[in-house]
């Protein structure tokens, strides 16, 4: 609550001081809880740099009951800020409870009001944080000595482990008389297989370690084979003798070198073969398949390729055979074929199936890019689009047309919405704010008050400070110090403590205006050093008692223990996770020969054996155990490099262990792992496919010609989109439902293009509907006679169709809605008078009446200009004038004389310009005339020459109107060696035409300008200017216009139709 105090609450551009009054009635003022207040009512006895007041204990710089000393209390509303009783706290200061504090410095309120920092903390950039002396490193709030403390050994968080100590910032052991330390552990050098006889010297694999000594020697059942032990029974490179290698194809059993065939392999003509797929031995020895046939179960069979079936003792494809389509003989019927085994239509190029159908995609209305995406009502597919298409004067915007000229959502652009309090007016939008305010980014503002645009839009006042008559402003209260700019409290801060600039060392805090130091919970003032008892080697316990060395500070107490890893067995520390005397446990030994590997008791084989089953085998060639223990390979194999393996014989090859003939064998031809298709054999190491009769090779495929869509009629022929084959030949028939007009097979039903009769196309804005042109309406418009409308707005089908609104109504949210009226009356001449701006631009119809005062004059602004016209006022609007004065349009200017450069044959005059009208309007215009409505004349064209020597043309004269039109120029010489001057035209009047400028007897005169509503005069002579039309009495556009001459006043010039 307190965090709205020092706002100011705007509303509507004026300051609501009620709410300010409010809020800092709602905060109250309150002091600060004391952080001694003895029982009784005795006087306080107070820390932490509070001031004792009576009884309680207070910060005098912040509390509102004691603001600056004792007693001085601040009014209700105000918070105590720095000493001093204020409205506001001040910039780097915050409201806590009604005391301002900085929240970067303030140990009471650190970072976040009522946060204090524990003993022996500062506030420092508004967190809590310890400060530790020198000599000491802050470990996670603690401080520490790395150079001792067991705890933070050389860094923090960096322990030493169970008998090690910290010395120098290192962890150490100290080892017992027995042990030796390598490489910081203590071992026992005579049992150690790691460290035998001394630190480092490891004994080689299958060694133990006996009295500092490696040793080795071959287990029972072993042969020491030139430094190897091996077994003679089941080694094939010492096979009942050492150094006795059996040959290839031959393994070691019984210490003897033997040869067998593979389990499934039988013997024939001397060599082991497959009797279930080898072709030359298909069952029995010497049954060899016929062509075209393969072994398969040991039995010559023929089978179709992969994706062939067999039917009628044909292999067919049933994915594409039209006579066998999806099973066999399942016959397509005329003009489908068969897709992925099953009978359907292809359509042609540009049409799409869309549920068994072809469908242009881009065109279809039920499938409008996509099938089965329909297009809403009064839409159309376009190039395979649903779009809508809007009536003149509306804008597609997200699919709904909409007026960018009024609608607020989408105003003069889509998406384009104008702001709260804003309004689309001829497609902008536009606000006012109220006197007294001041818009800045949209928004009305009070410059005076508002803090954030200060005096101008963006002038942002600082946190404390005020805006007041456009003016930020800010000083220090009572008992604060301008310190480089900033209010600080030269009793609590560390960075200015007692002067400016006076910062605090580490580890020490402000406290009335004097920098000290104290020791945080848990450390002890041990000669002006903050230790820990409880685990310094140099105060252990109590300042001063030293630790001996080897010992450890523990809990305040000096004591001896075993390493981490290392266990104490009766007064040694030994590690019984490799100490054969104390393997896994203080009292169980090692037999000689083992030696301990993780606390048990291990025999230690070779490096080239492996323990199985307590025996060191070879599992590289251990036909029993090969590759692992109790893994003995099967009759016939060997272990050869701790796999078991055949040997193959002369003509077979092992292929993923099997011995098989590369020349005959479909799974394994020519190369292991290669397998012949279903309806290939194997032959001479190749497979090979032979195609059955009234079927051909098309590749490496078999197809029947006559049907094949991929091969019809020869290999490679295949039939286009929509086509099928049939007896060889590629045909194409529309599908059921379809016509064919042209090229294409398509929906007279739906086809825009061909709706109801080929090339019968469907009007813009129209569907084809059940083989007719049809018009929809899209949402939101409604058909009426034929015609979309849209009924919320238009004034015949207000609401519903036919509701017409009464005469000068008109139709908003579907309900018609009476016209307000405006007068406007004009009491002095003007000229070029807009209806619409008059009118204060009406953003809804109005029927707007003009009267003009006798004797006032209405003009055009310029010459062939307009008096009197709408503007922009809406439709729907009406205009009425009563006329007690003058409307006149402005006149036409004259045209220029025939000029001449060099000496040409014809030269014309310039067309002289038209007249002004004295009306025009888009409105439906009602005139009550009792005075005079005159339109302009228009100029006379320039005079043409002759083909005689050069005459120079006269110019036209100015038609007649307010302004009159200008007078033509004559003609001029540039070049030619004679001629005779022409002369300038008359100007015209207000109500009369000017006349026009002669030259040689009238040949080349220009022509006359005309009168108040008529046609200037063309120039004479072969090439004149024409003269410029009139101007109109009154000018629309298709609204209906009624003149009354009430009082028949004059009124030269035809009326506007």
């Amino acid at each position: 609550m307190t965090s709205l105090i020092g706002k100011w609450v705007v509303a509507r551009g004026r300051v609501a001081w009620p709410l300010v009054v409010a809020a800092l009635v709602l905060v109250g003022c309150g002091s600060d809880s004391p952080s001694e207040s003895p029982a009784g009512g005795n006087p306080a006895v107070c820390t932490g740099g509070k001031t004792a007041c009576g009884s309680v204990c207070s910060s005098i710089d912040k509390d509102p009951a004691h603001c600056g000393s004792c007693g001085v209390s601040c009014d209700v509303g105000s918070v105590c800020s720095r000493g001093a009783c204020a409205v506001t706290c001040q910039a780097a200061l915050t409201d806590c409870n009604g005391s301002c504090s900085n929240l970067k410095t303030d140990r009471e309120d650190c970072g976040a009001c009522g946060n204090a920092c524990a003993e022996g903390q500062v506030c420092s950039a508004g967190t809590c944080a310890l400060s530790c002396q020198e000599g000491l490193l802050n470990c996670s709030g603690i401080c520490a000595d790395i150079l001792t403390d067991r705890d933070n050994c050389g860094a923090c968080g960096k322990a030493c482990g169970s008998g090690l100590v910290c010395s120098a910032g290192v962890c150490a052991p100290t080892c017992q008389k027995e042990l030796e330390e390598c490489a910081g552990l203590c071992v026992n050098t005579h049992t150690s297989i790691d460290h035998c006889g001394g630190c480092g010297k490891a004994c080689a694999k299958g060694q133990v370690c006996s009295a500092g000594t490696c040793a080795l020697s071959c287990q029972k059942q072993l042969t020491n084979c030139k430094g190897i032990c091996a077994s003679l029974q089941s080694d094939n490179f010492n096979c009942g003798a050492c150094g006795n290698a059996c040959e290839a194809g031959h393994v070691c059993s019984a210490g003897v070198c033997a040869v067998t065939c593979q389990t499934g392999l039988d013997v024939c003509d001397g060599v082991c073969a497959n009797l279930d797929n080898d072709n030359l031995h298909c069952g029995a020895c010497g049954n060899v398949c016929a062509s075209g046939k393969i072994c398969s179960a040991g039995s010559c069979e023929l089978s179709c390729a992969t994706g062939l079936t067999e039917c009628n003792s044909f292999c067919v494809d049933t994915k594409t055979s039209r006579e066998n389509c999806g099973g066999c003989g399942h016959a397509c019927n005329e003009g489908e074929i068969c897709s992925a085994g099953a009978c359907k239509v292809t359509c042609q190029s540009g049409l799409t199936e869309c549920s068994g159908t072809c469908v242009n995609l881009k065109t279809s209305l039920d499938h409008c890019g996509s099938c089965s995406n329909a297009c809403p009502s009064g839409e159309v597919c376009s190039n395979g689009t649903c779009q809508v298409s809007c009536q003149v004067g509306l804008t597609q915007c997200s699919g709904t047309c909409v007026s960018l000229a009024s609608d607020n959502a989408n105003c003069g652009a889509c998406a384009k919405a104008c702001g709260a309090g804003e309004l689309c007016s001829n497609g902008t939008c536009s606000v006012t704010c109220q006197q007294g305010l001041h818009e800045c980014s949209g928004i009305c503002v009070n410059l005076g008050t508002d803090h954030l645009n200060c005096g101008a839009c963006g002038t942002q006042c600082e946190a404390g400070e005020v805006c007041s008559a456009g003016s930020c402003a800010l000083s220090c209260q009572q008992t604060l110090t301008n310190c480089s700019g900033t209010c600080v409290n030269l009793q609590t801060d560390n960075a200015s403590c007692g002067t400016c600039g006076n910062g605090c060392t580490a580890g020490e805090v402000c406290s009335k205006g004097v920098c000290g130091v104290s020791c945080q919970q848990g450390l002890t003032d041990c000669s002006g050093l903050c230790v820990n008892l409880q685990s310094d080697l140099q105060n252990c316990g109590v300042c001063g008692t030293k630790c001996a060395a080897g010992e450890v500070c523990s809990a305040g107490t000096c004591a001896l223990s075993c390493q981490q890893t290392l266990t104490d067995c009766s007064g040694l520390c030994v590690n019984t996770k490799s100490d054969p005397q104390h393997c896994g446990d203080c009292s169980v030994a090692c037999s000689p020969g083992q030696y301990c590997s993780d606390g048990l008791c291990a025999l230690n084989c070779q490096q080239n054996l492996s323990d199985c089953n307590g025996y060191c085998v070879n599992l590289q060639n251990d036909p029993f155990n090969c590759g692992q223990c109790e893994n003995p390979c099967n009759v016939g194999e060997l272990c050869s490099s701790g796999v078991c393996a055949v040997t193959c014989q002369a003509q077979l090859q092992d292929c993923s262990g099997l011995c098989v003939n590369l020349q005959t064998d479909n799974t394994n031809c020519g190369a292991c792992g290669t397998v012949c298709p279903l309806g290939q054999v194997c032959s001479a190491g190749a497979c090979s496919l032979t195609c059955q009769t009234g079927l051909s090779k098309c590749g490496a495929t078999c197809a029947n010609l006559q049907t094949d869509n991929a091969n019809c009629g020869s290999c490679g022929n295949t039939c286009g989109l929509g086509q099928a084959c049939s007896l060889g030949v590629c045909s194409l028939t529309c599908q059921s439902g379809l016509q064919k007009c042209g090229p294409m097979c398509t929906n007279t039903q739906t086809d825009n293009v061909n709706c109801g009769s080929c090339g019968n196309a469907c009007s813009p804005g129209e569907s084809c509907q059940s083989g007719l042109c049809k018009v929809t309406c899209q949402t939101g418009m409604t058909q009426c006679a034929g015609l979309c409308t849209d009924t919320q707005n238009d004034d015949a089908n207000c609401g519903a169709c036919g509701n017409v609104c009464p005469a000068y109504d008109y139709c908003t949210a579907g309900a018609c809605t009476t016209i307000p009226t405006v007068n406007l009356t004009l009491s002095s001449d003007t000229s070029a008078y807009n209806v619409f701006t008059a009118a204060s631009s009406p953003t809804t119809p109005v029927n707007v009446t003009l009267t003009i005062n006798a004797g006032v004059t209405v003009s055009a602004a310029t010459q062939g200009g307009t008096a009197i016209f709408s503007g922009a006022l809406r439709m729907g609007s009406t205009l009425t004038i009563v006329n007690s004065g003058l409307i006149a349009g402005g006149g036409g200017n004259g045209g220029k004389g025939a000029s001449v450069t060099g000496c040409p044959t014809w030269v014309p005059g310039t067309v002289g310009t038209a007249g002004g009208n004295a009306i025009d309007t888009v409105v439906p215009l009602f005139v009550f005339n009792y005075g005079i409505v005159r339109p302009g004349g228009g100029g006379g064209g320039g005079g043409g020459t002759t083909s005689i020597a050069a005459y120079l043309g006269g110019g036209g004269g100015g038609g007649a109107g307010i302004p009159a039109g200008l007078a033509g120029p004559a003609g001029t010489l540039n070049g030619c060696y004679s001629s005779y001057s022409g002369y300038p035209g008359a100007a015209g009047t207000a109500t009369l035409g000017g006349t026009g400028g002669n030259q040689y007897n009238n040949a080349q005169s220009g022509g006359k300008g005309g009168d108040p509503g008529i046609a200037g005069s063309s120039g004479v002579n072969s090439s004149p200017g024409l003269g410029g039309l009139p101007g109109l009495r009154v000018r629309h556009h298709g609204q209906v216009t009624m003149f009354q001459n009430i009082s028949g006043g004059t009124s030269a010039g035809a009326d506007g139709v």
